[in-house]
């Protein structure tokens, strides 16, 4: 989707746009035509009585376990790479655009009763142009699984060698995603894993507490007081932006969260409703909430690292701990547990597409056993790609600028775009026009940067 890929997608998309609503959703009206018109029907259906949806605190709790990742790690790297002030800058840009194209995507569920990409996408832009996003959230989840089993099988190692058990990297690996990743990754639903969550959101901010104990005790710090930083570094300043992506990118379980927060928003036009507004509003909240705690952490962490170890700050800021620093070790344990949590989130979300790419074509059901068969196989996946690719900000740099950049900024906003005319608003779809081109510009540039770097 990024450059040429990325126009591809847009001209499909939007050449589905100017036709009249009846073409552009032709393929769901031929399959479903009560479910179309209730789509563009603009009469309020009637309420159906309450349904109790996952609590909005432990909806925060998920989302932000979610967000926060093996990201924390690399945004260090990141503020390192654009400057003191170039990074904060653009943390805060893409904080806000998160923010909105997660608000998108709640917007299109709440107008078209879908909880998904695939369905979103099969809605406004064509069975064909989904089948294309649904590929992109596929390799967007599975790259960010492939970049935490890097990081976990970098922690178990280290953990392993220094109490003395002779294992290798790979065997560290296998063992943490066979024992723990792959049971986590089968389960029904988001909320099953919300006590997981508050134990892997935990770790992460004890993660936050090492930082600024190492930064005030000054312990790394040279006889000449602390490194000096830079302000702005335009050089290096696109290796910032794809990471601060994959660092944000949980846009592809908004929609299943949704409708776990808000069940009656299965039935289409949902938005339209008394009840469909208040759930609308609750998921927001739940979004501003979790994204405004995940900016505040990778700022702290970014900042108070980066101040910590300067122009020699690592793609794993962890690696900059002396081998016998004890906070070293409670760091790499604790936060095992949280990468081990935002691990099964995201393949949750993989196997999702995986299941709406392979198998409901073909008139397979959608199982517990078929979820449980789809998510071994992708955990297989990523464990295989891991043991080779082994550089985390190398994988968080390509996934973020060709895949996690369009699935994030570029496609909800052209979705919304492909709305008919009645579901719009002037403003929200000028806002929609401006992201997608930031998507594009930043995701190009960003990959133009890593490859050259790593080239």
């Amino acid at each position: 989707f990024t450059g040429p890929t990325g126009a591809l997608f847009a001209a499909m998309a939007l050449s589905q746009h100017s036709q009249n609503s009846t073409g552009r959703l032709e393929n769901y009206e031929t399959e479903n035509p009560e479910g179309l018109a209730q789509c563009l029907s603009t009469e309020s259906p009637p309420c159906p009585s309450a349904v109790s949806g996952l609590p909005v605190r432990a909806a925060v709790t998920t989302l932000t376990q979610n967000v926060l990742g093996s990201g924390v790690l690399a945004l260090p790297f990141a503020m390192c790479s654009a400057g003191i002030f170039g990074g904060l800058a653009l943390l805060i840009f893409v904080y806000l655009l998160s923010v909105f194209t997660m608000s998108i995507l709640v917007a299109l569920s709440n107008t078209l009763g879908t909880f998904s990409y695939y369905g979103a996408a099969r809605l406004t832009a064509g069975r064909r142009t989904a089948m294309w996003a649904e590929i992109w959230v596929l390799c967007t989840n599975v790259g960010l699984c492939i970049s935490y089993v890097i990081v976990l099988g970098d922690f178990s190692f280290a953990l392993a060698q220094k109490y003395g058990v002779h294992i290798s990297k790979e065997e560290c690996m296998a063992a943490l995603v066979g024992l723990i990743c792959w049971p986590l990754s089968c389960a029904p639903s988001l909320g099953f894993l919300r006590w997981m969550s508050m134990l892997g959101l935990a770790s992460v901010l004890f993660c936050t507490l090492v930082a600024g104990v190492r930064y005030w005790d000054g312990s790394y710090f040279d006889a000449s007081g602390p490194p000096s930083l830079a302000g702005f570094k335009l050089g290096s300043f696109g290796h910032c932006f794809p990471i601060l992506v994959g660092a944000f990118g949980a846009h592809t379980n908004i929609p299943l969260l949704y409708k776990e927060v808000a069940p009656g928003a299965v039935t289409p036009n949902w938005g339209r409703t008394e009840a469909g507004k208040a759930d609308f509003w609750k998921m927001i909240k739940v979004i501003t909430v979790s994204l405004t705690i995940a900016c505040l952490v990778y700022g702290w962490v970014g900042i108070v690292v980066y101040a910590t170890f300067g122009s020699k700050t690592k793609g794993d800021f962890s690696e900059n701990f002396r081998p016998d620093d004890q906070l070293l070790v409670a760091l790499r344990a604790t936060m095992t547990c949280a990468i081990c949590s935002t691990f099964a989130l995201m393949m949750m979300s993989a196997r999702a597409a995986a299941c709406n790419l392979f198998l409901e074509p073909l008139g397979f059901a959608i199982t517990s056993v078929s979820r449980a068969i789809v998510a071994t196989f992708l955990t297989a996946l990523c464990l295989g790609v891991a043991a080779v690719a082994k550089e985390i900000d190398i994988v968080l740099a390509y996934n973020g600028s060709v895949f996690a950049t369009p699935v994030c900024f570029v496609a909800p906003p052209i979705m919304y775009l492909c709305l008919p005319r009645q579901s719009r608003k002037r403003s929200i779809s000028t806002l929609c026009v401006l992201s997608a081109l930031a998507g594009l510009v930043f995701g190009l540039y960003g990959f133009l940067v890593t490859f050259r770097s790593s080239t």
